[in-house]
């Protein structure tokens, strides 16, 4: 007896403090307990989801695909695996959810349903951010006239941002790999090592001036070199 309440504590404290939602409910559909995270993510209370059913929290389509699927496949295998659900939240916002469901005993042997879903909701929403951060750095890149490069702490091209023009710059390809001693004279180049181990030991972004050779005639630039994570 001892050892069958301890490890139901156990079972109860990883239940409660899990990170992904959990809903037991008997055979017959009805749910007897939920954690913590299906509260947060739904926006129901306890006692709104006690006494429910799961097909009742999920939208009509998911619910569809629930009694048709799921609950057969649960009748001859025990479990089910993997399905792509849809869960309708107290303020009616839609959870996209993959929801696992398998039967396991209680203390006195008696069969439930515990089901487990993790919420694709934020993923996707975290993504969708990405992908439009990503966008808008690509446009504010593209509008811009002045080539950007990265380079590491002894002057290597590791990537050069796309830019509205290509003036006065060999194609990225060509300098991919590259040194800044391959592309300028030796001063140069050892000037510009120098500001980019200084912009990196301090961590302050640094100016420097500089001229190059060009169709017959000196064409003078100023770089601004900034200190990035790498």
């Amino acid at each position: 007896q001892t050892t069958l309440r301890e490890n139901n504590e156990r079972f109860q404290l990883i239940y409660q403090n899990a990170p992904i939602m959990m809903i037991s409910f008997s055979l017959n559909g009805t749910i007897f307990q939920v954690n913590q995270k299906v509260i947060d993510a739904t926006g129901y209370a306890e006692r709104e989801l006690v006494g429910n059913t799961l097909q009742s929290l999920l939208t009509a389509d998911s619910a569809q695909t629930y009694a048709t699927i799921i609950a057969d496949h649960m009748n001859h295998a025990g479990h089910s695996r993997n399905n792509a659900m849809q869960i309708v939240c107290s303020d009616g916002e839609i959870l996209d959810v993959i929801l696992d469901i398998m039967q396991i005993k209680d203390d006195s042997g008696q069969l439930f349903n515990l089901a487990v879903m993790q919420n694709q909701t934020d993923q996707r929403k975290i993504q969708e951010a990405l992908e439009k951060s990503k966008a808008e750095q690509d446009s504010l890149l593209s509008s811009l006239t002045d080539p950007i490069f990265v380079f590491d702490a002894n002057g290597k091209y590791l990537k050069i941002a796309p830019i509205a023009t290509s003036r006065y710059y060999y194609p990225p390809d060509k300098l991919i790999g590259t040194t800044l001693h391959d592309m300028f004279d030796k001063s140069v180049a050892d000037r510009f090592v120098s500001v980019i181990k200084k912009a990196l030991s301090t961590r302050m972004p640094q100016i420097t001036e500089y001229d190059v050779a060009l169709d017959n005639r000196r064409i003078y630039f100023s770089a601004a070199i900034n200190p990035i994570e790498g």
